[in-house]
């Protein structure tokens, strides 16, 4: 992410994700600043880390979440929207009834995987009806500019507005597919081609291959890289937030707060769930090889899973859980790694050897 923001979408001065007018309000709220002259473009990274704390993890009640409805929410707070608005509204669209926001918050944490899952569609479905309506305001706003200034509505006018907005609605439609596939879905085109608004005039020219209204449509192969790549975006906003390994459990960087087994257990299985998709993906696409980053991404993910495992609760899995089946997927991420490696490849001996002790700990179960 660069230092400065793009500032032509309309929310002026904005460093490191955070707007002249966030910047004002925490001086006032948390520095008993009354008239506050501060710049955002002053801002220290420690205020930064502050900021996102106190102006968004604490304020909207994130910590309370499930952590990969978490991750969204922080992502709506940060980057604009109605953060608490939605978090309601998509859970009364998908029939979840609660009677007070602590019955909520209850509901909303005994949801079964495959329910977060709907509840996480219907979320980021939200946040792409709020690109769309900010879209069609802006071009209309820019094209009603343009005709009062006694120019005619012709398609120079319709391409100087479309051309200021592309940037935005290409960056934002690429930021819901980061953050479906840093939640760990596989991006449901329902949300992106019915949701936004788009105005005729507006939609991209036919020789950019598009297939949807907003933004590209990622094919295998294609998405198998958007699913193992970092986001880097997503992923900055929020490493001061991001859940760490330590143990006795697993610790919020900036709250100190223990979360418990079933919370790491969880974590656990979206870890693997992600290597399995990551082997499905490949064995349909036998052509696709597997690139450095694909690896190192990859690793990045074992390695998660060992540590789960020494930290003692791959024991708090359940005795559902299949652990022969994991034992063979990971075996078969191996066997891509190594075919990989014979096209030039290569696979360090400390990360297969970390590859290697996790398979053999899973073997004696």
């Amino acid at each position: 992410m660069s230092k400065r923001d793009a500032a032509t979408d309309g929310s002026g001065d904005t460093l490191w994700g955070v707007t002249q007018r966030t910047y004002q309000n925490y001086h006032k709220m948390h520095k008993g600043c009354k008239k506050c002259s501060h710049s955002v473009m002053q801002m220290t990274t420690q205020e930064h880390k502050d900021i996102f704390y106190k102006m968004y993890w604490k304020r909207f009640n994130i910590e309370r979440l499930p952590p990969r409805v978490a991750w969204v929410v922080m992502d709506f707070a940060v980057n604009g929207g109605r953060p608490t608005t939605w978090k309601f509204e998509a859970a009364r669209k998908i029939g979840i009834k609660f009677s007070s926001t602590e019955d909520f918050y209850r509901k909303i944490n005994r949801l079964s995987p495959q329910q977060e899952d709907v509840y996480l569609h219907k979320l980021i479905g939200l946040k792409a009806n709020y690109y769309g309506e900010i879209i069609e305001r802006s071009f209309q706003r820019r094209k009603n500019a343009a005709l009062k200034q006694g120019l005619s509505n012709n398609a120079a006018v319709l391409k100087a507005a479309r051309s200021s907005l592309m940037r935005f609605h290409d960056g934002w439609q690429n930021r819901l597919i980061e953050l479906a596939c840093a939640v760990e879905l596989e991006p449901n085109q329902d949300y992106f081609s019915t949701a936004y608004l788009v105005p005729r005039e507006l939609k991209p020219p036919l020789n950019k291959r598009y297939g949807i209204d907003f933004g590209l449509t990622p094919n295998r192969e294609g998405y198998l890289e958007a699913k193992v790549d970092g986001t880097p975006s997503l992923q900055q906003r929020y490493d001061d937030l991001k859940i760490v390994t330590k143990t006795k459990g697993v610790r919020l960087v900036n709250t100190g707060s223990n979360i418990g087994s079933a919370e790491t257990s969880k974590e656990f299985k979206q870890a693997y769930r992600s290597l399995e998709w990551v082997i499905r993906a490949a064995e349909k696409n036998p052509n696709t090889s597997l690139k450095p980053q694909h690896i190192n991404a990859l690793i990045v993910r074992l390695q998660k899973l060992r540590d789960y495992y020494k930290v003692g609760f791959l024991k708090n899995l359940g005795s559902g859980f299949n652990y022969g089946s994991m034992y063979r997927s990971l075996k078969k991420v191996l066997n891509l790694l190594e075919a990989s490696s014979s096209n030039g490849l290569q696979l360090s001996s400390t990360n297969k050897h970390a590859f290697e002790e996790l398979l053999s700990k899973l073997k004696e179960r």
